[in-house]
Protein backbone atom coordinates (compact mmCIF):
# COMPACT_ATOMS: atom_id res chain seq x y z
CA UNK A 1 0.00 0.00 0.00
CA UNK A 2 0.86 3.62 -0.15
CA UNK A 3 1.06 6.14 2.66
CA UNK A 4 1.40 9.91 2.61
CA UNK A 5 2.36 11.94 5.67
CA UNK A 6 0.03 14.87 6.36
CA UNK A 7 -0.83 16.98 9.36
CA UNK A 8 -4.11 18.44 10.56
CA UNK A 9 -4.25 22.14 9.74
CA UNK A 10 -7.62 22.92 11.30
CA UNK A 11 -11.03 21.58 12.26
CA UNK A 12 -13.92 23.81 11.28
CA UNK A 13 -17.33 23.96 9.64
CA UNK A 14 -17.47 23.23 5.93
CA UNK A 15 -20.38 24.35 3.76
CA UNK A 16 -20.15 23.41 0.09
CA UNK A 17 -22.06 25.44 -2.50
CA UNK A 18 -23.90 22.22 -3.47
CA UNK A 19 -25.59 22.09 -0.03
CA UNK A 20 -23.06 19.86 1.72
CA UNK A 21 -22.57 20.76 5.37
CA UNK A 22 -20.22 19.37 8.01
CA UNK A 23 -20.20 20.93 11.48
CA UNK A 24 -16.54 20.05 12.09
CA UNK A 25 -14.60 18.89 9.04
CA UNK A 26 -10.90 18.05 9.34
CA UNK A 27 -8.47 19.80 6.98
CA UNK A 28 -5.00 18.39 6.29
CA UNK A 29 -1.87 19.48 4.43
CA UNK A 30 -0.01 18.97 2.24
CA UNK A 31 -2.76 18.20 -0.27
CA UNK A 32 -2.73 14.95 -2.24
CA UNK A 33 -4.59 14.64 -5.58
CA UNK A 34 -5.84 11.09 -4.87
CA UNK A 35 -7.21 11.82 -1.41
CA UNK A 36 -10.87 10.81 -1.93
CA UNK A 37 -11.61 7.66 0.07
CA UNK A 38 -8.22 7.63 1.79
CA UNK A 39 -7.98 6.90 5.51
CA UNK A 40 -6.67 9.55 7.90
CA UNK A 41 -4.87 7.59 10.61
CA UNK A 42 -3.79 9.24 13.88
CA UNK A 43 -0.39 8.75 15.48
CA UNK A 44 -2.00 6.19 17.80
CA UNK A 45 -3.16 4.10 14.81
CA UNK A 46 -6.85 5.00 15.12
CA UNK A 47 -8.96 5.90 12.10
CA UNK A 48 -9.82 9.62 12.36
CA UNK A 49 -11.67 10.14 9.09
CA UNK A 50 -12.11 9.45 5.39
CA UNK A 51 -10.67 11.78 2.75
CA UNK A 52 -13.23 13.63 0.67
CA UNK A 53 -12.10 16.73 -1.23
CA UNK A 54 -9.10 18.71 -2.35
CA UNK A 55 -9.60 22.42 -1.73
CA UNK A 56 -7.76 25.70 -1.45
CA UNK A 57 -7.62 27.68 1.78
CA UNK A 58 -6.55 31.28 2.21
CA UNK A 59 -4.66 32.06 5.39
CA UNK A 60 -2.67 35.22 6.13
CA UNK A 61 -2.79 36.23 2.47
CA UNK A 62 -1.36 32.89 1.29
CA UNK A 63 -3.33 30.31 -0.68
CA UNK A 64 -2.63 26.68 0.16
CA UNK A 65 -3.92 23.40 -1.29
CA UNK A 66 -5.48 21.25 1.44
CA UNK A 67 -7.58 18.10 1.75
CA UNK A 68 -10.88 17.84 3.59
CA UNK A 69 -11.61 14.79 5.72
CA UNK A 70 -15.02 13.61 6.93
CA UNK A 71 -14.66 12.71 10.64
CA UNK A 72 -15.18 9.00 11.30
CA UNK A 73 -17.63 9.67 14.15
CA UNK A 74 -20.25 10.55 11.50
CA UNK A 75 -20.20 7.00 10.09
CA UNK A 76 -21.56 4.69 12.86
CA UNK A 77 -25.07 6.24 12.97
CA UNK A 78 -25.57 5.66 9.21
CA UNK A 79 -23.39 2.60 8.53
CA UNK A 80 -26.22 0.02 8.57
CA UNK A 81 -28.26 2.08 6.08
CA UNK A 82 -25.27 2.46 3.77
CA UNK A 83 -24.52 -1.27 3.84
CA UNK A 84 -28.11 -2.41 3.26
CA UNK A 85 -29.60 0.37 1.12
CA UNK A 86 -26.58 2.14 -0.34
CA UNK A 87 -27.86 5.43 1.07
CA UNK A 88 -29.13 6.95 4.29
CA UNK A 89 -32.78 6.13 5.11
CA UNK A 90 -33.48 9.56 6.63
CA UNK A 91 -35.07 12.26 4.46
CA UNK A 92 -32.75 14.92 2.98
CA UNK A 93 -31.85 17.83 5.26
CA UNK A 94 -32.04 20.94 3.07
CA UNK A 95 -30.62 24.13 4.49
CA UNK A 96 -30.47 27.78 3.57
CA UNK A 97 -26.95 29.13 3.46
CA UNK A 98 -27.96 32.77 3.71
Amino acid sequence: GQAVRAHIVTKQEFAGYWEYLLDEAIFTAPAHPSWGGAALIGQDGRLLGIGSLRLQMSRAGEIADINMVVPINLLPPILDDLLTRGQVAKPPRPWLGA
